[in-house]
């Protein structure tokens, strides 16, 4: 896997075109900044969440780790108004974009399952920093890294300073690939095969990792089962969904949706 390729990401060339795009715009100029996440190319790809999965994203990661939301409302919700979110929900004592919703309860169950304090993240695909810039609200990661496209490293540059979270590397070099924590959310479901069985490499690498993988997106695999087992044949680790037992196994037979099942493969 070339982390500087765009040839091993999956997708539509024209899309892919117009978030670098946006991204090179986003990285020189404040205005366009600011307004970069709800641009239709980034917020096709990495910034649109169905409002009814939100509201249960919440309902999880608030259920997880209320108290640490509690004493983040403000930073939380200072990260969606810094770069425009396009809307909020209203859950009484804070409002979220749906987005963020669905970041909180990564940061939450990544948390629970791998630990960020004291910790050296590196995360492959970074998208605008949402999940980079939670992790920081809620936990003291000892250091951070995402790694992605060239074109995108500036316009996360900024949008993470804008956002007013410091300390973070943005990089293509492979030679950041170390550390004690791997994660990826969704980014292993946009790549090439070949580009996934080197991602897998890169997990096995590390002392610990996680990656989230909805089973119906670019890897063509249909069902739970189909992508927890070439997961699990990739990594030679567990695949769980979930932090705690049925946690998306439950919301999906509950609300007929396979959209809600993440799988996280993590040690």
């Amino acid at each position: 896997m070339d982390l500087a390729n765009t040839n091993d990401w999956l997708g539509d060339p024209v899309m892919v075109s117009e978030f670098e795009r946006d991204a090179s715009r986003a990285a020189n100029d404040n205005n366009s900044l600011r307004y970069w996440r709800s641009r239709a190319s980034i917020h096709a790809v990495v910034d649109t969440v169905y409002i009814p999965h939100a509201r249960i994203y919440f309902e999880i990661a608030d259920r997880l780790a209320h108290q640490e939301i509690a004493e983040a409302v403000t930073v939380l919700q200072n990260i969606d108004a810094a770069l425009e979110a396009s809307s909020t929900l209203d859950f009484g004592w804070i409002r979220l974009s749906p987005t963020m919703c669905r970041y909180l309860v990564r940061a939450v169950e990544l948390q629970q399952l791998c630990g960020f304090t004291g910790q050296r993240v590196v995360e492959i695909g970074g998208g605008w920093g949402g999940l980079c810039a939670v992790v920081h609200a809620l936990y003291r990661p000892a250091g951070y890294v995402i790694i992605d496209l060239p074109s995108i490293l500036a316009a996360q540059r900024a949008a993470l300073g804008l956002m007013g979270i410091q300390g973070v590397t943005c990089s293509t070099d492979s030679a950041e690939l170390h550390g004690d924590l791997l994660i990826s959310d969704y980014a292993f479901s946009e790549l090439t095969e070949a580009a996934q069985e080197q991602y897998g490499q890169y997990f096995h690498a590390f002392p610990r990792g996680a990656m989230m993988c909805p089973p119906c997106m670019g890897t063509k695999l249909h069902s739970p089962a189909q992508m927890a087992a070439r997961l699990a044949r990739m990594s030679l680790a567990a695949v769980q969904w979930g932090p705690e037992i049925d946690h998306y196994l439950w919301t999906a037979r509950e609300h007929g949706d396979v959209r809600l099942m993440d799988a996280y493969l993590w040690r």
